[in-house]
């Protein structure tokens, strides 16, 4: 691909973050719809991988029921989600939530096996981890709002960044 291809690419690519990112700020609402939407795809995918492969295996061999099992409760959990992703949308603050409790509380469980400033990094990251986590689940509207808001912001950097690279290349 020529390079002047690529610095359009890289316009169309800023300009299309830019404006999800501002689409993500001033409709959260429908932001956390499509992120249910494209978490019932990803947990989707997931389990038909996880089935795909148990039923790849040699059916001599010791066959990983473990794989069959967490692709059936995959594709189950994906088809509940796409089919109610109003109600995933509300809950997906509770997943987050969820998900950042346990990985907080399992690094502040590990940061003992950690030396040096390390330790200090995983003990301030587990606990801000647990207690972020926590908020999300005891308040899921704001963790909602601050769910679409941190994904507006990013995507409004990444759309900044690509416009300046795209801009820089077209001179």
């Amino acid at each position: 691909m020529k390079s002047g291809n690529i610095k359009w690419l890289t316009l169309i690519s800023g300009i299309l973050a830019l404006g999800a990112g501002i689409y993500a700020f001033a409709h959260p609402k429908t932001t956390l719809v499509g992120l249910a939407f494209y978490l019932g795809v990803a947990i989707l995918i997931s389990g038909v991988i996880y089935v795909f492969s148990f039923f790849k295996e040699e059916k001599g061999s010791d066959r990983n029921y473990i794989k069959l099992a967490i692709g059936t409760m995959d594709i189950v959990l994906a088809f509940i989600l796409l089919s109610h992703g109003l109600f995933t949308a509300k809950t997906l603050p509770i997943i987050v939530g969820g998900w950042m409790a346990i990985s907080g509380a399992i690094k502040l469980f590990l940061a003992y096996k950690v030396s040096g400033s390390g330790r200090m990094l995983a003990v301030i990251s587990g606990a801000l981890s647990l207690i972020v986590g926590v908020l999300f689940i005891i308040n899921p509207t704001t963790g909602a709002y601050t769910i679409a808001y941190l994904l507006g912001g990013y995507l409004t950097v990444i759309g900044i960044f690509y416009l300046f690279g795209a801009f820089r290349g077209i001179r």
